[in-house]
């Protein structure tokens, strides 16, 4: 089964410095490394990008894999990126610009945790062998199989959809309703959007949680991978 990996604290995450001739061409560089993809398997799953435009303006780009960090890590490292960009360009040291001191928790001990937990809470995990568990188990563990396109082919694509500025509105008044989150009503209605396209209602969907809610110091503080998923079943 896939595993993760912790890689020594001595290793530095590499960073390509490029100095470009217009800023316009910054566009282009997003846009070029939004197209290149990571392999779960090669280190690091971070790529950092310094784009030069001028003696005195540069860009940050960064491209992190889903796999190390949850977008509330998002959040954390740009906010830590900001302070410490800060403590730098403050040319009269003020004390109040000091480093924070480390977290007192790390994502190891995280990991740990969900290791050791209560087996009543834990997922997929019992004090007795059921073997309909066992078999959704088996399944849930396999290697991911791209489905085969049925007869007539269609094969696989994307599509993207904008929500004007009224209903975003009204989907997060909605969420509000509820005490969710505005991905809640979208997710719902994709679901049912589904059931009727398939006409199947036997659908499982997955609605991401933060995973942040253990007793743990300082776990509002650490990047990792700590949101989780729970099934959802919605009424049609």
């Amino acid at each position: 089964p896939p595993v993760q990996q912790e890689l020594p604290p001595a290793l530095r995450l590499p960073v390509e410095f490029e100095s470009l001739p217009s800023p316009d061409l910054v566009a282009d560089r997003v846009a070029d490394e939004r197209a290149r993809r990571f392999e779960p398997w090669a280190w690091p799953l971070l790529r950092l990008r310094v784009l030069t435009t001028a003696p005195e303006e540069h860009t940050l780009l960064v491209h992190a894999h889903h796999l190390i960090g949850d977008g509330y890590s998002a959040a954390l490292l740009g906010r830590e990126l900001l302070a410490s960009y800060d403590r730098f360009a403050d040319q009269a040291g003020h004390a109040d610009q000091a480093e924070p001191p480390p977290p007192r928790a790390t994502f190891r001990q995280y990991v740990t945790l969900l290791e050791h937990q209560d087996p009543g809470r834990a997922p997929f995990r019992a004090p007795f062998r059921d073997p309909v568990a066992d078999a959704w188990r088996a399944r849930h563990d396999a290697p991911y199989q791209r489905p085969e396109p049925g007869p007539g082919g269609g094969g696989f694509g994307s599509a993207g959809v904008t929500l004007d500025a009224g209903l975003t509105g009204r989907l997060r008044r909605l969420a509000a309703t509820v005490g969710a989150t505005t991905y809640a009503p979208v997710l719902t209605a994709y679901y049912r959007a589904l059931a009727a396209l398939t006409g199947r209602r036997d659908l499982v969907l997955g609605l991401a949680v933060t995973g942040r809610d253990h007793r743990l110091p300082d776990i509002d503080r650490l990047f990792g991978p700590l949101a989780t998923a729970v099934p959802l079943r919605p009424a049609v």
